[in-house]
């Protein structure tokens, strides 16, 4: 079967066509739908009597197994409104997940709708090489990771956390900018400017450049890119359509960040150790001037409006707050805490703090000439997060916009905050990872990518007969559409793998405080010799946790010796990179330990 395609039957007046196929960075050839591997979901939505395109909907969607006896389209519609799908069986096509870059160089995948108690991790990989940062292409649901060491481009899964391929590179990468819907990314590498199509998968340009530290700068609507080398000062234009680059010319050296102002057409520069902020305005010749302050500008922002630049002075625990029409100083705010990032949402500017667990939020619409901003500071965690080794944001804005999740590494906590007046957090997500350096949130809802197209990305695991259920609140609409999944292959074994069946927990007691062994068994059928295993405890609602790497003998048996530090409930899961079997919350077994 070459792919899924149904026209559906809709009480309303909407002619709806589902189509789902395999996809590889959504070629249009059709392919069936494999169990454990990406499918796009469509759905096509005409007026039933005019075949008009209908925009601006926001559809929902489940995938569900077809089972006798089970509730009919209407039923299944009206269940998952009110008491949500079944985790285990069902996939929501309305969710999002976070995305964790790890202390230990390893990539989680986690469900925040999964209750904390049994553990929201649905898969953790291992990667081979470290990550300075990354990207992710909600289209595709494919993170971008720039790895320096091995000199390459890592492309890994957002739906399971596998390495689905690398790309070699000439030179070693570390920043990553997107550009025209993510099908190209700009990478800044040691002395050249990389270019990069992600449908491909292919090197497309290198731009020859004299510095190992290059900083990059976007234009609002994205059709230039700057491209500044610090240790000779040279600052060049790209036009992102063509790939041309359209000027070279010198600017001041060793100048310490690079930003873009649409609402003053300006390239500002912050400095490393003077008291000046750097501009000009985007040419070959143009004049540049400066701006004196009373503080060192080592990191400088645009605000989303382009109106106001925002600098920070990390030496003296200040933001500079600059008018870009005027050019001049408009506010010093001074802070008790030190910091080292600011990131924006459409109504606040968040100052992440590193020797406190408080964030600052600064008010965006009360950014005026005349009064200061109005400022607030909320809590996220006990524990100050502490400055980063890598230069990753640890506050992310939801897509819809309303919300941000921050992190906070010490405490391996993800907190959802609401930007509704509260001044404490609405939720918080354990981390049962090592402690995360930064997270990305894989928003998995249909996106309108033409006029009345609605697209997504999913992964179904299992092979068999699904269907496909639809709802529409207005105009009130709902279908069901059969959907076939095969299976074969490797890409079938290794999510099956994780069944509840594929590992058995040798019985035992284990006592607090006493030291103890924890024997398994792992149940498959590839038995690969001196097999590695990674077997990972931890304490939910808690921040203990051990991660024991171990061999497999010829029985497929494995033992780790370990100490619970009180009683209660434990978990274990399981990793094993030669066998393919990644970490998922379907394997978790549960440790009884008593006083």
């Amino acid at each position: 079967m070459a792919g899924n395609t149904t026209h559906a039957a809709a009480e309303s007046n909407l002619d709806i066509q589902m189509s789902a196929r395999a996809t590889n960075n959504l070629t249009t050839t059709e392919s069936p739908i494999v169990a454990g591997e990406a499918a796009k979901i469509s759905f096509n939505i005409t007026g039933k009597y005019d075949d008009g395109a209908v925009s601006g909907l926001h559809p929902g969607a489940w995938i569900r197994p077809r089972l006798a006896g089970q509730p009919d389209c209407k039923d299944a519609v009206r269940n998952y409104l009110t008491v949500g799908p079944n985790s285990s069986r069902d996939i929501d096509l309305n969710s999002y997940s976070f995305i964790t870059l790890n202390e230990d160089n390893s990539v989680g995948v986690m469900d925040p709708r999964l209750n904390l108690a049994s553990a929201n991790l649905l898969a953790l990989r291992k990667l081979e090489s470290p990550v300075t940062d990354w990207h992710l292409n909600q289209t595709t649901g494919e993170i971008f990771l720039s790895q320096p060491k091995s000199r390459q481009l890592g492309i890994v899964s957002a739906l399971n956390g596998n390495v689905l391929a690398t790309i070699a590179l000439p030179v070693a990468p570390k920043k990553i900018v997107a550009i025209d819907n993510d099908n190209l990314l700009w990478i800044a590498g040691q002395q050249a400017l990389m270019i990069v199509d992600t449908d491909t998968r292919q090197l497309l340009q290198t731009v020859p450049l004299k510095s190992n530290a290059i900083l990059l700068a976007l234009s609002s609507e994205r059709e230039r890119l700057w491209a500044y080398s610090p240790d000779d000062g040279e600052l060049i234009a790209v036009d992102t359509v063509s790939l041309v680059t359209l000027w070279r010319r010198k600017v001041p050296r060793q100048l310490s960040d690079i930003a873009y102002s649409a609402h003053a057409d300006r390239l500002y520069f912050g400095s490393h150790d003077q008291q000046t902020i750097t501009t000009l305005y985007p040419g070959r010749d143009t004049e540049i001037t400066t701006v004196a302050l009373q503080g060192v500008p080592e990191k400088i922002h645009i605000t989303p409006d382009g109106h106001w630049l925002i600098a920070l002075d990390t030496a003296q625990k200040q933001l500079i707050i600059i008018d870009t029409a005027i050019n001049q100083v408009i506010h010093y705010l001074l802070f008790e805490h030190e910091f080292d990032q600011l990131v924006f949402s459409e109504q606040f500017a968040y100052l992440h703090h590193t020797t406190s667990a408080r964030v600052s939020l600064i008010n965006l619409n009360s950014l005026s000439d005349s009064e200061p901003p109005a400022l607030i500071e909320v809590s996220f965690g006990v524990t100050p997060p502490g400055k980063q080794s890598a230069d990753l944001p640890m506050i992310v804005p939801l897509p819809e916009g309303g919300a941000v999740i921050v992190n906070n590494p010490a405490d391996k906590t993800l907190f959802l905050y609401m930007e509704d007046g509260m001044l404490a957090p609405t939720n918080a997500f354990k981390v049962y990872t090592a402690a995360p350096l930064a997270v990305l949130i894989h928003d998995k809802s249909f996106a309108e990518t033409r006029p009345g197209q609605y697209e997504t990305v999913t992964m179904v695991p299992r092979p068999g007969d699904y269907e496909l259920v639809f709802y529409l609140s207005s105009p009130l609409t709902v279908a069901c559409m059969p959907l076939q999944v095969e299976g074969s292959g490797t890409a079938v074994a290794e999510v099956f793998k994780s069944s509840v069946d594929a590992i058995k927990l040798a019985p035992s007691s284990y006592k607090a405080g006493e030291p103890a062994e924890v024997k398994i068994r792992l149940i498959t059928n590839s038995y690969v010799a001196n097999t590695d295993v990674q077997m990972l405890f931890f304490k939910p609602g808690s921040n203990w946790q051990r991660r024991i790497s171990a061999r497999a003998n010829h029985k497929m048996e494995v033992s780790a010796p370990i100490t619970f530090p009180e009683q209660g409930q434990y978990l274990l899961g399981i990793q094993s990179d030669s066998l393919k079997f990644g970490l998922k919350q379907n394997t978790m077994q549960t440790l009884e330990v008593t006083r």
